[in-house]
């Protein structure tokens, strides 16, 4: 939800739910060692020389976040894998299972808007840590009308883009970055499309948000 403490200050509290799955699937782990599901993060299987304790892993956990927006900047944090849930498909260890680690993210930015309000630009600095991997991307978003671009660039020298679409009730966009694989050694492009359905606030919802 979205509340304001008054027009100019107004927080974004966040609870999020997620469960999963993963499977070893024996017949293809031919010849590998080593996975990395977690960008930054590979780990090896069957280190100890046994087997993990089984081929197929569920798993759930929570996290958390809270962003805070202001007239002059906005700044927030998540927090994932709060509950550390268990993650011992990797190794054979009943006693002490390895658990996931906690996942975090930090934002921080500013929205410059033109006095016609047609266009828009964006500067942020994002630092996230999890396990192995600690880095920092610093980038900037521009909207101009109906179209959206943006870049940034990491604390490891990773380009990033995107570039989109975004109406009154809905946004389109297409992301991609260049980033280095810890496991082999090399960079590879990665991207993906975004397709976001905005409703309007509801009546509690403008009385929450001082409208």
């Amino acid at each position: 939800p979205k509340m304001s403490i008054n027009k100019s200050i107004s927080f974004e509290p966040s609870i999020r739910f997620k469960m999963g799955n993963k499977s070893i699937v024996k017949s293809k782990m031919t010849n590998i060692d080593q996975v990395e599901l977690d960008r930054g993060n590979s780990h090896s299987f069957f280190s100890d020389g046994a087997e993990p304790t089984g081929n197929d892993l569920w798993y759930k956990d929570m996290g958390a976040g809270l962003m805070v927006n202001t007239e002059w900047f906005f700044a927030g944090f998540q927090v994932d894998n709060l509950f550390r849930h268990k993650d011992n498909i990797y190794e054979y260890d009943v006693e002490n299972p390895r658990r996931a680690d906690h996942h975090f993210i930090g934002t921080i930015g500013t929205d410059w808007v033109s006095r016609k309000e047609n266009w828009s630009v964006s500067p942020y600095l994002v630092y996230q840590s999890m396990e192995k991997l600690s880095e920092a991307w610093m980038g900037v978003n521009l909207k101009y009308n109906w179209f959206t671009l943006g870049g940034a660039v990491s604390s490891n020298l990773e380009p990033s883009g995107s570039i989109g679409l975004k109406f009154d009730h809905i946004a389109f966009s297409y992301n991609a970055d260049y980033t280095r694989s810890e496991m082999t050694g090399k960079s590879a492009l990665s991207h993906q499309l975004t397709l976001r359905f905005v409703s309007k606030p509801s009546r509690i919802g403008k009385r929450l948000l001082n409208l």
